[in-house]
């Protein structure tokens, strides 16, 4: 069993994967309460950096869901195995980020809600075998909400939730559906490594 799990994470990329979890781990402690008030221009609304953190961890669940690009049988039980892959990558990223939770930048729904919204996206270019970019979906997405989606009066528009601090059931709900889309993407198409 042991053998069978080390030659399955030997086919990933969790090395890189592991660096990016370690740092959005870190940044989450140590500056997730610094407040980020300007980026190009001054934003509308304020926002921790403990609440940006969860597009690095995106990212480095994309990462390590790389796979090997050889032509490998592909039966139904390689794809369960995917499948649960994905969702131990999520759960570590959720569990890097919890500290953010922990010193106050954010609830465990925010961080709930950002990574797993989040992480649809970064996962669009590895299901659309351009894995080489998957660091810009929510790079885009959170740097666009932070330059427009502040309405003022500390809110924020509609489809930049995920800056907001508090979260709803339903923005929940929303976010773990778009996670259930590209989990099932990623078990049903099959992985390829970055060229």
């Amino acid at each position: 069993m042991i053998t069978m799990i080390t030659t399955w994470c030997s086919l990933f990329r969790l090395r890189l994967a592991s660096i990016f979890f370690l740092i959005s781990c870190l940044g989450s402690v140590a500056i997730g309460q610094v407040w980020v008030t300007h980026v190009t221009n001054p934003l509308e609304v304020p926002v921790r950096f403990g609440l940006l953190v969860p597009s690095l961890a995106a990212v480095a669940v994309a990462i390590g869901s790389v796979g090997p690009r050889a032509a490998l049988p592909d039966p139904d039980r390689v794809r369960v195995a995917r499948l649960s892959w994905f969702v131990t990558l999520t759960v570590v990223a959720f569990l890097a980020l919890l500290p953010t939770a922990v010193l106050g930048a954010g609830s465990v729904p925010t961080i709930l809600r950002a990574v797993l919204a989040l992480t649809a996206g970064a996962m669009l270019p590895v299901i659309l075998r351009v894995p080489s970019i998957s660091w810009l979906p929510p790079s885009l997405y959170t740097f666009a909400a932070l330059q427009f989606g502040g309405t003022g009066h500390e809110r924020y528009a509609s489809w930049a939730q995920l800056l907001n601090p508090e979260a709803s059931a339903q923005g929940v709900l929303v976010a773990f559906a778009l996670w259930l889309l590209a989990a099932a993407g990623y078990a049903l198409r099959r992985p390829v490594a970055a060229r």
